[in-house]
């Protein structure tokens, strides 16, 4: 199994996931034109996809995704109340391509087994997602405001993960937001600090994870380095040590990041 973001942060979202033989793309944030670009980054191109699912209904994670169902025949996985939030903003969408999914529903395309779980986030019914081959799991965990023992449950048995990092919370605090916005990032249904995901991602460790990907970095409120440094930080605290026993990156936020991949 190998995975990579096309693009991570609030300007667009989406991030190509792939076994042997099946492709699927987990949100579409970016118009089909950039989408089609970013995936030839990859060597991969739209035609390979299989299906797109998706998180929940905020544009930065479906603006494209209507035209790029109706372009490539794409059946569409989201829950129902997703369906309902983001239904009227899509366009039309072929009846034989909306496809409803449940928390913990499993459901297999090609070789590519998965299933949604809830978080906790200001939108209609945000999830998460664990992909499963014989060989390998990835968990993608983005736009949360706390991270629950059953979602820690759920990636716990990842050996790939893409997870928010969102933001410094002082530059946060001190930013320019106003208070009302800077109150919704910081609930417990806005996104996670960079603190808080080091905490829990090194709580997370239990040996298997071979690649952790830190995703959805805020442009204004954080920066590479400070999320990597600060998630480093826990982890030695710990006695991990990144670098030599995971593999511990950022993605970039307007290109593909590296192939996360199990070896």
């Amino acid at each position: 199994m190998r995975i990579a973001t096309l693009a991570s942060s609030s300007s667009g979202n989406a991030i190509w996931v792939e076994g042997e033989e099946t492709a699927v793309l987990i949100d579409a944030g970016l118009s089909v034109r950039k989408l089609k670009e970013a995936a030839a980054q990859l060597e991969r191109c739209l035609e390979q996809l299989a299906a797109v699912v998706v998180t929940h209904e905020h544009r930065d994670h479906t603006c494209g995704l209507g035209a790029l169902s109706r372009k490539y025949n794409l059946p569409v996985y989201a829950t129902e109340s997703t369906w309902a939030a983001m239904e009227a903003q899509l366009g039309p969408i072929a009846e034989h391509n909306r496809c409803m999914l449940a928390p913990e529903e499993k459901i297999e395309i090609g070789e590519l087994a998965f299933e949604a779980f809830s978080t906790s986030h200001d939108a209609g019914d945000p999830v998460g997602y664990v992909f499963h081959t014989r060989e390998a799991t990835a968990g993608v965990m983005t736009d949360t405001g706390y991270v629950s023992r059953g979602m820690a449950r759920k990636l716990m048995e990842c050996e790939l993960l893409v997870f928010e990092a969102n933001h410094d919370r002082e530059m946060l605090i001190q930013g320019p937001y106003p208070w009302s916005l800077k109150k919704r990032i910081l609930s417990d249904r806005g996104h996670l600090a960079n603190d808080t995901a080091g905490d829990v991602l090194a709580r997370l460790w239990g040996g298997r994870q071979q690649g952790v990907l830190l995703a959805h970095l805020s442009q204004e409120n954080n920066t590479p380095q400070k999320a990597l440094k600060t998630v480093e930080e826990h982890f030695q605290a710990l006695g991990i040590k990144p670098g030599e026993e995971a593999w511990l990156e950022v993605a970039p936020a307007s290109s593909p990041s590296a192939w996360l991949e199990k070896k």
